[in-house]
């Protein structure tokens, strides 16, 4: 969650744009998904697995939600018409 609250502080003080992306190594629980959603940042990353509750609200939020990633790797769980792979 601090590195979300992170970003969502810089946002507020004018330090960061929203419209990117965030990358965590955190689980993306439906609290972080909605304030990505909040922060009008439409694409949220993470090394490990969202919960079915955040995979159900980015769907709703049309947040692309992607988690598992590392590497060359990634499983897209919602709105995948953002990921573009080479």
């Amino acid at each position: 969650h601090n590195a979300v609250d992170k970003v969502m502080g810089a946002i507020l003080l004018g330090k960061a744009e929203p419209g990117g992306a965030i990358y965590t190594t955190g689980r993306l629980t439906s609290d972080m998904v909605l304030k990505c959603a909040r922060m009008r940042i439409p694409i949220v990353l993470s090394r490990t697995a969202p919960s079915s509750l955040g995979i159900a609200i980015a769907a709703r939020a049309g947040l692309t939600l992607a988690g598992y990633g590392r590497q060359e790797r990634l499983n897209v769980f919602t709105h995948p018409e953002r990921v573009v792979l080479d």
